[in-house]
């Protein structure tokens, strides 16, 4: 328990890098995990991506040190480093579940026009974009639920929540949703999102959708194609 509590709460801020595998590279993708995980929560998509032929940055950080703004602060400038070590002309996609959605959101919300400009596709999965009943849910077991958890507040389902001031991303970076049928913790008319360019349910639940093949088909032709057609 010691050892889950020091891994729960340990440093992160930064990305595992791992190349494509095969001859040609289809991409530079940059997987942000959710609330309560680590980035091994991610590693299956990051793995079969690469296999699939993209570099892949499984960004990692401690959900529980800070509010979701600090942490897309944070997320802005993993961006902004991973880009510069890429070529000029060439940009990048991003791979988020759950709260990871939203620290992209709020990324990019900070992001200078040089950055948006280099981020090409984003697949979002089962992103609590109009917030969440848990957190809710939590504050009423535990009122202090942020000593614990200083993001988890952030998600919830009411107007004054800080998800619901972020503005909205610009057109010229295409969303794709991933709505999971089974998913209790974030239904999907909570993973709405005004200016996303498509939709798609898959009968996975709200982790589970992470470790199974239909999620990663469905991420590869969006970030081909723009798009979770024929897929």
């Amino acid at each position: 328990m010691v050892n889950l509590y020091k891994s729960y709460t340990a440093e992160g801020n930064a990305s595992t890098f791992a190349p494509h595998e095969g001859t040609a590279c289809l991409g530079h993708v940059i997987l942000v995990h959710g609330i309560c995980v680590r980035s091994f929560s991610m590693e299956y998509l990051a793995k079969n991506l690469r296999a699939l032929g993209y570099n892949t940055y499984n960004y990692d950080y401690a959900s529980s040190k800070a509010d979701t703004q600090t942490h897309g602060q944070k997320v802005l400038e993993e961006i902004q480093r991973i880009q510069a070590t890429i070529p000029p002309n060439e940009k990048v996609c991003i791979v988020s579940h759950s709260m990871g959605g939203i620290l992209t959101r709020h990324a990019i919300q900070r992001a200078p026009l040089d950055v948006i400009s280099r981020i090409h596709r984003i697949v979002m999965l089962a992103p609590p974009n109009r917030g969440s009943y848990w957190p809710i849910v939590i504050r009423w077991f535990l009122p202090n639920a942020r000593k614990l958890n200083a993001a988890v507040l952030d998600l919830c389902d009411e107007e004054q929540s800080p998800l619901r001031q972020i503005r909205p991303i610009p057109s010229s970076i295409e969303v794709g949703i991933v709505v999971g049928h089974l998913d209790n913790k974030v239904m999907p008319n909570q993973t709405h999102l005004d200016e996303a360019r498509e939709y798609v349910r898959i009968w996975y639940g709200h982790c589970a959708m992470c470790y199974v093949k239909r999620t990663v088909t469905l991420i590869h032709a969006f970030l081909q194609h723009g798009t979770f057609k024929n897929s």
